[in-house]
């Protein structure tokens, strides 16, 4: 059986089969009954690596001997506490590298240990445009010029890249178009 939580004091005494029964025996020690505190346990955190500027998802999950999980605590060393549910998806992370750590609180109010893991946060590179040419410097008017626009994205080379092009005439503002 188990035990509510606390200290207990003991008595002892003994009874024959004929009837007689003894003097009460008193313990001089108490046994405190303590909480097993929670144990946490980080299912995943994607991706693993990332940039600063993607959203990030955070699962985990806890045990407790003697009942449940009321509670949860998400933390980085860089950006504080990032939640409090046992999954959730966050952005904003700070570029760096990141320990991760989560806890759970049991129905005691207690706090298991932390679990944690490292989790490294790229700087968004912005993409570059790597050259920009015409078919030709002078053009009338009803006659095509063809651009030649090169440009990659170094930290994600299969991404797809809008291009957005601005011209004007002196003295004139930038209209934009995208592409």
């Amino acid at each position: 059986a188990s035990a509510a939580l606390g200290d207990y004091s003991f008595r002892v005494r003994f009874r024959d089969a004929h009837g007689g029964v003894g003097e009460w025996l008193y313990g001089n020690w108490t046994v405190n009954v303590q909480n097993n505190l929670p144990e946490a346990f980080i299912d995943a955190v994607a991706p693993s690596p990332g940039y600063d500027t993607q959203f990030f998802s955070f699962a985990g999950h806890g045990t407790d001997y003697e009942g449940g999980i009321s509670g949860y605590e998400w933390r980085s060393d860089l950006d504080g506490v990032l939640g409090q549910s046992a999954a959730f998806e966050r952005d904003g992370l700070s570029a760096g590298n990141h320990t991760i750590s989560f806890r759970v609180r049991d129905t005691n109010a207690a706090w298991g240990a932390y679990a944690t893991l490292e989790l490294t946060v790229f700087p968004n590179q912005p993409p570059l445009v790597e050259g920009f040419n015409a078919s030709r410097l002078e053009i009338f008017r009803g006659q095509n010029l063809t651009l030649h626009i090169r440009g990659s994205d170094s930290h994600d080379p299969e991404t797809d890249l809008t291009l957005e092009l601005q011209h004007t005439l002196p003295r004139h503002n930038w209209p934009a178009w995208e592409f």
